[in-house]
């Protein structure tokens, strides 16, 4: 959240970062088109950088941006960096600028275990007792997909 002097001023920071993030979310895409479909992170952090969105990856606009009055609501997408965005907000001339990071629903998968780790039903095996000069024969192995 930010708040510019005006309602004019608010209006006039939002339509400057949609038009920017839009240009250089154009280029990023005209570089993965020029690659087929493959780019190096430095390659688009600096794409990034140029535009003056600082080196970090994920500038798309997942959500419009909204002004209201004189204040302007901006919800970053994942791998944007909040503070480059704050700064990059004051650059264009707000008073006051608010960020609030909300953490929890997309990173619990973080807390969960690795499925390697999880047993399988109806099968007790002790991954810790085997002795790996002995040959695995390849006809006791079960295929099995984990969820």
């Amino acid at each position: 959240m930010a708040r510019f002097a005006s309602p004019i001023a608010a209006e006039a920071a939002r339509e400057a970062l949609e038009a920017l993030i839009e240009a250089a979310s154009a280029e990023v895409a005209e570089l993965f088109e020029r690659r087929g479909g493959e780019a190096d992170a430095a390659e688009v952090a600096a794409i990034y950088t140029r535009h003056g969105l600082g080196d970090a990856i994920g500038w798309e606009l997942d959500h419009p941006i909204a002004s209201r009055g004189a204040d302007l609501a901006w919800t970053l997408a994942p791998g944007a960096d909040a503070g480059d965005a704050e700064e990059f907000v004051r650059q264009l001339g707000a008073l006051n600028v608010a960020v609030q990071e909300i953490a929890g629903e997309d990173e619990d998968w973080r807390a969960a275990p690795h499925p390697m780790v999880l047993p399988v039903p109806g099968e007790e095996v002790d991954v810790f007792d085997g002795d790996d000069d002995d040959p695995v024969p390849t006809d006791a192995i079960r295929n099995r997909t984990l969820h």
